[in-house]
């Protein structure tokens, strides 16, 4: 405890130099508390290869790589079909999720490069990279191009090109795909194939970003409390998805919450039993007090 006379009064108490509370009382009175977030070394032994590999992980790697965040994108429909473009195969809903995850990134919550998701490209992908592909009918020559084709969201498009070998010049051609349609398309690709198996489940995808913070740092429970307002947010606002956000630093912040917020009552409920337990012994209501 520390107390101070400069002008003012105050007390404050630091309990393991996280969280702390404080009064002081200069023309009027105030309490606050802070929480700032969870220490490693208070959880795991210093020596522990815990705290080691944690150590090497901030070394080598963004700190947000330590405990990734995790959001269940759920469609709430019963099945997720590409013909009638239901559940994840749905236009809106594809719509909605990458719009979500570029707020994200606009309102600084996640960085472009930092996620993993099914309809979320950070760095535009070109799915026809110098298609070129050539046939011959009837002893005659045709050339088919597709132009490069940019993708950063899997959302409703169209596709370009021109072929030769029907006339002296080139013919454009030019069809509109959805976005189920390119989720097919996408779905033959082997590095996509295994982006698919990683992200998508039972109506629902599965977004997996890393914090631009250390996930065990002094702001991670602000950022937390911000971020899930924010879901909460994108889900009133949308029909088509509903947003849950999980991780292992979330775990550790509620459990650290709910511990908190019970104590004043099992204090409560500790203390009678003592006052019982006594006056029981003794035979007196007095002895207790």
């Amino acid at each position: 405890y520390q107390r101070r006379v400069h002008g003012k009064q105050w007390y404050q108490r630091r309990v393991h130099g996280k969280q702390w509370y404080q009064r002081r009382v200069h023309g009027k009175q105030w309490y606050q508390r802070r929480v700032h977030g969870i220490d490693g070394r208070l959880v795991f032994p210093a020596s522990s290869l815990a705290i080691e590999t944690s150590t090497k992980m901030t070394e080598h790697f963004p700190a947000g790589a330590i405990s990734p965040f995790f959001i269940i994108a759920e469609t709430g429909a019963t099945v997720d079909d590409p013909a009638q473009r239901t559940g994840i195969y749905d236009e809106k809903y594809l719509s909605a999720t990458c719009d979500t995850m570029r707020r994200m990134v606009e309102r600084g919550y996640a960085n472009t490069t930092d996620f993993r998701s099914l309809n979320y490209l950070p760095r535009e992908i070109d799915a026809f990279a110098n298609f070129t592909k050539s046939f011959v009918v009837n002893n005659r020559t045709y050339t088919i191009h597709i132009d490069p084709l940019e993708i950063d969201c899997i959302t409703n498009g169209t596709i370009t090109g021109w072929f030769t070998g029907f006339a002296e010049s080139n013919s454009t051609i030019s069809f509109n795909y959805t976005g189920a349609q390119l989720l097919q398309i996408l779905h033959q690709y082997p590095p996509y194939e295994l982006l698919w198996n990683q992200t998508v489940g039972e109506n629902a995808t599965l977004i997996t970003f890393q914090v631009p913070l250390d996930p065990f740092g002094a702001e991670i429970q602000n950022y937390t409390t911000s971020f899930r307002d924010f879901l909460a947010n994108e889900t009133r606002d949308s029909s088509v998805v509903s947003y849950y956000v999980s991780g292992a630093t979330i775990d550790e912040l509620d459990s650290v919450d709910q511990i908190y917020s019970i104590f004043p009552t099992m204090l409560a409920i500790i203390v009678s039993a003592i006052f019982v337990l006594m006056g029981i012994t003794f035979r007196s209501v007095w002895v207790p007090v």
